[in-house]
């Protein structure tokens, strides 16, 4: 572009400075709108894809919607993760029994009140870490190798459905209050979840 070119632009840009600064402004507001939409597009897009990847890792909790997201792969993966955290609870609910029944220096009294309160504790532990993520697992694996598969499965205990129509695994409604059903059925959760990510395809 020569020197001419720029003096016409000049002399129509002063004949009508309104017009063109109006134009700036519409035309700067226009790509600054796209601008933004596309990268808010493409920043949720990324959340999105973060959110199931941490879900998979067991990074985060996955909910029951997050979970619908992950491939089979990546719900395996979560599967056995949770699967290491209710044996690692499991592990250690048999370790401290053992230790206190072979304390000698307890009476039988004792040893029932150190049981009980290693129970609560651990019982809490789990409920505060891995019992919703577990369930969530337990249902959305169920959903998608369907009630035959499932059924062929030794050890996985069964689910019932409720008032609502919604699918519960039995150990659901085992109360949260009691610390002796639950961590004396974590390891049966356990091995279902296992047994069912086992058999899910990639």
């Amino acid at each position: 572009m020569d020197t001419a070119f720029w003096e016409k632009i000049w002399a129509l840009f002063m004949s009508a400075p309104g017009t063109f600064i109006v134009f700036a402004i519409v035309i700067f507001g226009l790509g600054l709108g796209l601008g933004r939409f596309t990268y808010t597009q493409e920043l949720q897009s990324a959340r999105d894809s973060a959110s199931r990847y941490r879900a998979a890792l067991g990074i985060e909790p996955g909910s029951a919607g997050a979970l619908v997201e992950l491939t089979n792969r990546e719900l395996k993966s979560k599967a056995f993760i949770v699967v290491e955290r209710l044996r690692a609870i499991d592990n250690k609910k048999n370790k401290k029994i053992s230790d206190i029944q072979q304390n000698k220096s307890l009476d039988d009294a004792r040893k029932n009140e150190q049981s009980d309160n290693m129970l609560r504790e651990l019982n809490d532990e789990y409920l505060s870490t891995v019992r919703n993520d577990a369930f969530n697992i337990d249902f959305e694996l169920r959903e998608r190798l369907g009630p035959q598969a499932v059924a062929g499965i030794i050890g996985v205990n069964p689910r019932i459905m409720s008032d609502d129509g919604a699918s519960i695994n039995l150990l659901q409604l085992i109360p949260e209050s009691h610390p002796i059903f639950n961590m004396g059925f974590i390891g049966v959760l356990a091995n279902g979840i296992d047994q069912m990510a086992k058999l899910l395809p990639d």
